[in-house]
């Protein structure tokens, strides 16, 4: 991960990344928050920079550190 990450999550953000690190498919994560595939994207596109992550893997190691995942 990158350095001094922008931790700036909106609260959708958040689900999503909780999500993520729960270990859900990317269709579960947008129906579970009834959101559309592509938005589900966009989120994960604005999440990985602000938390430092390059990929899925990195965000759920992540949301797992900072006591976002179950």
């Amino acid at each position: 991960m990158n350095e001094a990450p922008d931790v700036n999550l909106t609260t959708r953000e958040m689900g999503v990344l909780r999500l993520l690190a729960d270990g859900l498919s990317n269709r579960l994560i947008a129906r579970r928050l009834d959101i559309s595939e592509k938005a589900r994207k966009n989120h994960l596109s604005g999440i990985y920079p602000k938390i430092g992550a390059t990929d899925r893997t990195q965000a759920a190691l992540y949301a797992q550190l900072v006591g976002l995942a179950d």
